[in-house]
């Protein structure tokens, strides 16, 4: 069951990344330049090779004899820290707008 879920995770977290990389394109084509969206993009392929470079994914226990590959522990671990810079960005324009 922790399996399944394991790969139900990586394929939502694939999927977004390729949802976010369509409507890059898509703005790109219609001219509309947003960096921020490219630079979020970016930012989540630099945080997964780093992360697919520096992790050690032998440091978990097999799930029911599956060893948890490198790619899996970065893709997992590239989630967390995007989900964490999100939540910390929604933070710090929470008080910009609160000081304005």
């Amino acid at each position: 069951m922790i399996t399944i879920l394991v790969y139900l995770c990586e394929a939502l977290i694939v999927l977004s990344l390729l949802m976010m990389l369509g409507f890059g394109l898509r703005t790109l084509i219609g001219g509309r330049k947003n960096y921020i969206a490219i630079g979020a993009f970016g930012l989540a392929l630099l945080v997964f090779v780093i992360l697919y470079l520096v992790w050690d994914a032998g440091q978990y226990a097999p799930l029911r004899g599956n060893p948890v590959t490198q790619g899996e522990a970065a893709i997992v671990l590239t989630a967390v820290v995007m989900f964490s810079l999100g939540i910390l960005a929604l933070l710090v324009s929470a008080v910009r707008g609160l000081i304005k």
